[in-house]
Order: structure tokens, then sequence, then C-alpha cells
């Protein structure tokens, strides 16, 4: 079972700030997992297998890092306060209950997966796997492992897509591109091009090539 070491630094910087901080911190590419510990034992590595897929940029990646967390311990107090938050279970659990009480319909189809907004802290999101109670809750939870998967993949894109474009979009250049080359191309306007013959180079210079 992976520990939590990265982590504590993070958590040592943020026990000496003010007692009204409210933002959440941590990255959204970092998913704090959190699971009745007997469960966890069973789908540990699905969910790493699933919610860790690399891909390839200048090298091999993942999208994102997931750590887990016994909601039993003290230390839940404080990780409930990152960004990405992802908590299975049947809803009826103590450390599920507030983030249950935003759903609209809490008797709904079970299993099933929901997302809330802001619940312990700013500009957080949190993910709900509500599995039925009783019954095999691993092979339920791996039964929408899936689906889980196509949500955090379409947030992964959407979020590379975002950081690409910080910068703004350099919509001039499409209309230069299709007059004097014949196809277009939209790309952040950080982007330098320059084209030899039939050949046309597109490169970030920032921070480097």
């Amino acid at each position: 079972m992976r520990i939590l070491k990265s982590l504590v630094p993070i958590l040592l910087v943020f026990s000496l700030s003010a007692c009204d901080r409210t933002g959440a911190f941590g990255d959204v590419s970092s998913i704090v997992t959190a699971m009745d510990p007997d469960l966890w034992s069973q789908v540990e590595n699905d969910m790493y297998s699933v919610l860790e897929p690399t891909i390839q940029t200048v090298a091999e990646e993942r999208t994102f890092t997931v750590t887990f967390q016994n909601p039993g311990e003290e230390m839940w107090g404080r990780l409930r306060q990152f960004k990405q938050l992802l908590l299975v279970g049947t809803g009826s659990e103590p450390w599920m209950a507030e983030a249950v009480d935003r759903l609209d319909d809490v008797d709904g189809e079970r299993p099933r997966i929901a997302q809330v907004r802001d619940v312990w802290a700013r500009a957080q999101l949190v993910t709900l796997v509500l599995l039925p109670p009783g019954g095999d809750a691993a092979e339920a939870l791996r039964g929408e492992l899936p689906r889980l998967q196509e949500i955090y993949d379409r947030q992964f894109r959407d979020l590379a897509l975002a950081r690409m474009f910080i910068s703004g979009r350099d919509s001039a250049l499409v209309d230069t591109l299709r007059s004097q080359a014949g196809f277009s191309l939209l790309v952040p306007e950080v982007y330098d091009w320059a084209h030899r013959d039939s050949v046309y180079i597109f490169r970030n210079d920032n921070p480097d090539p």
C-alpha cells in the first residue's frame, strides 16, 4: 500500500496557516481516494491500473496520481481539503455524509457515480462512487471503473487543453494559413511558426523548444 510521505510537507505547511483558510490545496492531477480499508485492499491494483494510465508526451507520464487515505484516521480531516477527492462507499458512512447531502437524488440507482463541488474547500471537485448496501462491494466498484476512467480521462483532456491555450488562441494565424497554405491550424499565441517550401514548423520556445 502506498503511504502519504509525499503529502506530509504540504500538510505541515498548511497546519501553520491561518485557521480560516478555505481554498482547496494540492494539484488537480493528484486524486486523494477514501474508502473502507478492507475494500481498498481488494481493489488497490485495479484502481491504480485504471486511474493512473500513462501517456506519451516528451516522456511517459501518468495523467493522475492516486493516493489512498483511510478516512477513519486523523489525517483525513486535512486531506479532505484537497482539490481532487474520490470517495467510495454506500453514502451512509460519516465521512461521506457532507458530500452526499449535496446530491439531489440520494436514493437513485446504485451503483452510480456523481460529482459535487466545494464540499470542504473552494475550487474542489469531489467524485462519489455510490455502492449498493450489502453484496460484493469490490465487484460493484470494479464494474464502475470503466465509467470512472472515462470521467477522469475527459477531465484530463479538458485540463490539458485549458493549460495549452492559457496564453490565448492565435486566431489570426488560422486565417493566414488558410489563405497562404490551404489549411488551418489553431495554436497558442506563444507558438512560433515558419515554413520551408512545403514544410510548416510550429513550436513553443518558452521555456524550451
